[in-house]
């Protein structure tokens, strides 16, 4: 009974909100966020536009690219947007 009363509960929550909402709430890189006053990547999806951006009109080497996106997403990396 509780199991059903649950999950009631959760779809009736769930069904207020926009797929797009859910989806960005469990995917902190569901879609590109940049800091409010700083400009800058706040998660890896943004960090990885930038960074192709920026060597695709030869702002920055591939490697350089690559590079950044390693440091910031890569397994020790900063950038994945847990904890906002």
């Amino acid at each position: 009974m509780r199991t059903i009363l649950a999950a009631a509960v959760t779809c009736t929550a769930l069904a207020g909100c926009g797929m797009d909402d859910v989806k960005n709430y469990f995917d902190p890189n569901g879609q590109t966020v940049y800091g409010k006053e700083s400009g800058l990547p706040v998660n890896c999806r943004a960090l990885i536009a930038d960074a192709t951006d920026a060597w695709k009109a030869g702002r920055t080497s591939p490697e350089m690219a690559l590079q950044s996106i390693y440091d910031h997403c890569g397994r020790n990396g900063t950038t994945w947007g847990i904890g906002k």
